[in-house]
């Protein structure tokens, strides 16, 4: 490559939109090139227009060479094996310039493909599922790439026939091909706002977590779709899976697939060359979900009230999917630590739960990681008013009603990530069975609630 730059005479070219080399000075000024050819850049190649701009790469012209550039890149498959030969010709610029649009044609994914969606229902409630069909079909002459990893989930995931159901999918298969397509699917609700994509805590499951990062890291491979192929993917639980589209509001909702190639040139950006588009799928949702389901990313919420002469703490789950709270409490892990927040003339007392040496292993039981649905509450605990004067007496302060406040804090580190990282877990023959604690050594529920949580204060007025 260095040996060709070395001998093109005094001339500037460009490879990539960067310019490479000079052996004279920069002219005054460069045409603009911003604007749209007067020739439809998305147009069928005519009859010999191919060998004609396949010569113009080398015109004298810089602006000539440039559309010439653009309309090989727009043409695509057509042209390349012109292109191939032009780069293994003589002509350095020429070769240059052709191996340079080989290399930009080679990155436009779903090249001249039709793609289809169709929709498993046509209305749900906001908890029912749905399900999308994705066809590709190549009608042209030349091989199209998609960046989906067909391998890893065609066991479940290709469709064959009307038989594969959402049953025999998988976690990973579903996250995995959500994951290949999200950057393609755009759902829209009734004002035409974008729904996001949301993703359960990949660490609850090893092989979810492995298709997540096999695609975050780039590593995913492409699949090639001959002429005259198609391709039917199914995406199981489209809004209530693992990785999902949450719809929670009544209303309209479109799906559509939609491919822009992002090309460096301004121009071939504008002319939206390479575009695909399918055609839009309707679903309607005829009953939302509740208030106290988030539309944001969260979690639970804290109240305190009282309850029968009793201060009661209430966490409530925000979000679209059922979780795991985990009421074991104690001092260090796998315990939740819970504790009474007790402030009076701007000083807080703290009150736990659980004593420091009240808890231990054999006190710790997966019976108390309770399920609570999509914006239930569960009580957590009570402090009945007799006990927080007791309390508060060992720790030489007296209840002031004028002015105090209490709050309540909930924090729980512990779920499926901290179990597999215990060394019993993953290898229990190195630690003798009477000597491992039971509830390590079973399966711990997916989606156990995790992180700190603290509730308002209630105030003395509040509490009468």
């Amino acid at each position: 490559m260095i040996e060709r730059l070395k001998s093109i005479p005094a001339r500037l070219f460009v490879a990539g939109g960067v310019l490479l080399a000079a052996v004279t000075s920069l002219p005054a000024a460069l045409p603009q090139e911003n604007v749209l050819p007067d020739v439809d850049l998305t147009a069928p190649p005519a009859s010999g227009e191919i060998a004609r701009l396949i010569g113009e790469l080398s015109d004298d012209s810089f602006a000539q060479r440039e559309r010439a550039t653009r309309r090989l890149c727009a043409i695509g498959g057509p042209a390349v094996e012109a292109l191939r030969a032009a780069a293994d010709g003589r002509d350095a610029e020429r070769s240059l310039r052709a191996a340079e649009v080989l290399d930009r044609i080679d990155e436009v994914l779903f090249s001249g493909l039709d793609v289809s969606l169709t929709l498993s229902r046509d209305h749900i409630a906001w908890d029912e599922s749905v399900h999308l069909r994705v066809t590709f079909r190549n009608p042209g002459h030349f091989p199209a790439r998609l960046p989906i990893d067909v391998e890893s989930i065609s066991a479940v995931q290709l469709v064959r026939s009307d038989r594969a159901t959402a049953e025999e999918r998988n976690d990973a298969a579903q996250v995995g091909l959500m994951m290949d397509l999200a950057d393609y699917l755009i759902v829209r609700g009734e004002s035409g706002r974008r729904v996001d994509l949301m993703v359960n805590d990949i660490t609850d499951d090893p092989a979810v977590e492995e298709a997540v990062r096999r695609r975050a890291d780039g590593s995913n491979v492409m699949y090639t779709l001959r002429p005259g192929e198609h391709i039917t993917l199914e995406v199981s639980a489209l809004n209530r899976g693992w990785a999902r589209f949450p719809l929670l509001d009544a209303g309209a909702y479109v799906f559509s697939f939609e491919y822009s190639h992002p090309w460096d040139d301004p121009v071939l950006r504008q002319a939206q060359v390479g575009r695909v588009v399918s055609n839009e799928a309707r679903l309607k949702v005829t009953r939302p979900a509740p208030e106290a389901i988030s539309r944001t990313t969260h979690e639970a919420s804290l109240t305190v009230t009282r309850v029968e002469g009793s201060l009661a703490a209430f966490l409530t789950n925000h979000r679209d999917v059922s979780v795991f709270v985990n009421l074991n409490f104690g001092t260090g892990l796998p315990f939740a630590e819970g504790v009474w927040m007790y402030e009076s003339d701007s000083q807080r007392r703290e009150i736990a739960v659980v004593a420091a040496t009240a808890a231990s292993w054999k006190d710790f039981s997966l019976s108390r990681l309770i399920e609570v649905a999509p914006g239930g509450r569960i009580e957590l605990t009570r402090l009945d008013n007799k006990e927080l004067a007791r309390r508060l007496e060992v720790i030489g302060e007296r209840p002031s009603r004028e002015e105090e406040t209490v709050s309540f804090r909930y924090v729980n580190l512990c779920n499926r990530l901290w179990q597999r990282k215990q060394d019993s877990f993953r290898s229990p023959e190195a630690v003798p069975p009477d000597e491992t604690p039971t509830v390590i050594r079973q399966p711990w529920p997916m989606r156990i609630l995790t992180g700190t949580f603290t509730s308002h204060a209630l105030t003395a007025a509040e509490q009468d």
